[in-house]
């Protein structure tokens, strides 16, 4: 967290900051640097003694401050500094806040070749290739098992390369929350830690080198031995990155190599974590999983440069075996490895894809059924075949922990979270099927259509409750089409609602874009909610709750849920007691008595549907939002989602009054949604899960009227 305050009077303003100059708290003071200058500022002192870490994202702040400020005849001066910010700015080697850049080294003579089945031009460079060392344990990420003698500090300096998961910072307790992903390459490093929206980087200048906090990864020194410029074929198609990775084992001649690939992207696919897997428990557990990782299910990025840096290996090695991970598997344990495969670091990049089978070694010399080097190309040109050493031991044994009993109480919030956002679905659908007696299809698409404006939305920087209210909005049109068709156009509620839902899935593929939209790093409600969270727990991560150890992030999630729905089931409530509110269950009720009166009943019915859709667009943006993603298909089968809420809420609370109705119909959704994930603990197949929802929806209705006729048979018969 980054503290800024700001302090000004006339031209003159102080600014002091407290926490972490990162990628975030950067945000934060060049937001207020600008602020100080449109109020007048010329003249600007900053005090940074509180600062506890400034990274290159800080660094170009003050550049961009002190440039801003100069041009308007003013300076930017700071007066106190922490030893770690005075530090940091003496090794950068900058003067008055200003600093050189370094040079490029020549290349050789390009040769035109083609480099597994693309052509190219090949740059002898001249270098004897990379030395790699193999850093931390892998294994303990599925568990969480880190501690203090996990971690090992990496130096990055203008000759290295390496991946895996670490943070910046000075020790392990400091980095503890915010453990990511990281790279490096040519003096560069960037992290991206899991408590922040986005990553941290810091450059090599001067006697200042980039050193991660790593619990895992890859390190590689030295010098590349080949450049490859290449261009993808228009005809062919994007060059996929198997291709890339044999081209670097076969440019290495060697069973691994260290590569770096600087193109285009034709789209990136993968996962990020959202936490840092210390002591987070078995980190793949369903649901917990969901918190997390993030998953991108459609390409983004099309069209931005990619960086890509990686160790293949044409096979696994003794030593680099648990660092790795077959071409094309996800992380979880998913049965048998497939064979013949490349072999990609897991820590970075998760989704390689399968190469031509090569055998290789990651120890010194050729292993057996390795590929000849090719002719005519000098021996003392190619990469050096070197070790990868384990680093230091790191033997400490793991904290204790209980796995399953952490599985079930996420299994269990997880179940009541989703359940109170698909509440405000099942009130929509209450609305639509029990007020007006209208069974409307609609909600399948409208669903989609509130998740997929709201993402879009936040995509592009929308605060969270806008993007959310836009989403009930938009579903609130598709429910008023809905109401037009079959009321001006009288065409058959049901044939209104199917050709409205089958519209909106263009419609839904039109706003997005894509058939997927991830939120991987954008600030949502869940954010919001944590937020809170964190200020009630004064700052604690997790919280002890009936003698489980849940997080405060999950908890708050729970939470804001519950208000939500019970928001709007109170909204609802106070409505229709209104004047509109009784005339629209008049409408639904006796639609004779109340075209009598002079109330017309087409409006009537297209407000309702209107309402109804609304809140169906709200719970989807809603379940964007803790999903971190929308998809064309999230909405497929929703419509007896609910409807099975409310039978079964009916069932439990057996009264029509309308506050009990509304309740029993959270009531009802919750308790179905913790059915379905008993099933699936159980070991429901999750393809046969609309089949079984809609065997809960029979069960609901008839099950009723079964046990009613008992009774009623037993009379019979005794008479």
């Amino acid at each position: 967290m980054t503290a800024i305050e700001r302090n000004q009077a006339g031209d003159m303003a102080e600014i002091r900051a407290a926490g972490r100059l990162d990628a975030e708290g950067s945000s934060a003071l060049e937001g207020e640097l600008n602020e100080a200058i449109r109020a007048g500022a010329r003249r600007l002192r900053l005090v940074l003694t509180n600062v506890a870490f400034l990274s290159s994202a800080g660094i170009r702040t003050l550049l961009k401050g002190q440039q801003a400020v100069a041009r308007l005849g003013g300076e930017l001066r700071i007066e106190e500094a922490s030893a770690t910010v005075l530090e940091v700015l003496r090794l950068s080697g900058l003067d008055e806040l200003l600093g050189t850049g370094g040079s490029k080294a020549a290349s050789g003579a390009p040769s035109i070749e083609v480099v597994a089945g693309i052509p190219g031009r090949v740059h002898a460079l001249g270098g004897s290739g990379m030395r790699g060392a193999l850093v931390g344990e892998p294994e303990r990420l599925p568990s969480g098992s880190f501690d203090a003698g996990s971690t090992s500090q990496l130096p990055f300096p203008t000759g290295s390369l390496g991946l895996g998961l670490g943070a910046f910072g000075e020790s392990f307790e400091e980095c503890r929350e915010r453990f990511g992903e990281f790279l490096a390459v040519a003096g560069a490093a960037a992290c991206l830690p899991t408590d922040a929206h986005e990553p941290d980087d810091v450059v090599a200048r001067g006697a200042l080198v980039p050193t991660v906090q790593a619990l895992y990864g890859i390190s590689c020194s030295g010098t590349f031995s080949r450049a490859f410029r290449f261009e993808a074929d228009a005809a062919a198609g994007p060059v996929a990155l198997s291709r890339l990775v044999a081209a670097a084992l076969e440019l290495a001649s060697a069973g691994t190599a260290a590569f770096v690939v600087v193109a285009e992207s034709a789209g990136l696919m993968g996962a990020a974590l959202r936490r840092s897997p210390v002591g987070a428990g078995d980190l793949f557990a369903f649901p917990s999983v969901r918190e997390s990782l993030s998953f991108t299910a459609e390409r983004v990025h099309e069209r931005a440069t990619a960086l890509v840096v990686g160790v293949a290996a044409a096979d696994e090695g003794t030593g680099i075996a648990s660092f790795v991970r077959p071409a094309g598997s996800t992380p979880f344990p998913a049965g048998p490895r497939a064979r013949r495969r490349l072999h990609l670091p897991g820590a970075a990049g998760r989704h390689a894809v399968p190469g031509d089978g090569r055998a290789g070694a990651l120890r010194g010399g050729a292993a057996p059924g390795a590929p000849p080097p090719p002719a005519g190309r000098p021996r003392a040109d190619r990469v050096r075949r070197e070790p990868l050493p384990r680093g230091d031991a790191l033997g400490r044994p793991a904290p204790a922990h209980t796995p399953g009993r952490r599985r079930r109480v996420n299994l269990l919030i997880g179940s009541l979270t989703i359940g109170f956002i698909l509440s405000v679905l099942a009130l929509g659908v209450y609305v639509s099927y029990r007020i007006f007696d209208f069974a409307d299809i609609t909600t399948d698409g409208s669903l989609t259509l509130g998740a997929a404006t709201a993402a879009v939305l936040l995509v592009r920087g929308t605060p969270p409750v806008l993007a959310t209210l836009a989403g009930f909005a938009a579903a609130a049109v598709a429910g008023t089409v809905t109401g037009i068709l079959a009321t001006r156009f009288r065409i058959p509620g049901i044939l209104s609602g199917i050709l409205v839902m089958t519209a909106l899935y263009s419609v839904n593929l039109r706003v997005m874009g894509k058939s997927n939209v991830p939120l991987l790093s954008v600030p949502s409600l869940v954010d919001v909610a944590e937020r809170a969270g964190m200020r009630i727990s004064g700052g604690a991560k997790s919280v002890f709750l009936i003698g489980w150890e849940v997080e405060v992030r999950d908890l708050a999630t729970l939470g804001g849920a519950f208000l939500v729905a019970a928001a709007v089931a109170g909204l609802l409530l106070v409505f229709f007691r209104t004047n509109l509110g009784t005339a629209m269950r008049a409408t639904g009720n006796n639609a004779q008595m109340i075209r009598a009166l002079g109330v017309s009943t087409d409006r009537m019915t297209v407000a309702g549907l209107a309402l109804a859709n609304g809140l169906v667009g709200l719970s989807g943006a809603l379940l964007a939002q803790y999903q971190g993603f929308a998809d064309v298909q999230m909405g497929i089968g929703m419509v007896v989602w609910g409807l099975a809420s409310v039978i079964i809420g009916e069932a439990l609370v057996r009264s029509r009054l309308l506050g009990l109705a509304l309740a029993g119909t959270i009531l009802g959704c919750v308790l179905f949604r913790l059915l379905v994930a008993l099933a699936l603990r159980w070991g429901l197949d999750p393809n046969d899960l609309k089949l079984v929802t809609a065997a809960f929806v029979f069960a609901a209705l008839v099950l009723p009227r079964l046990l009613e006729r008992l009774p009623r048979r037993k009379e019979a018969s005794r008479a």
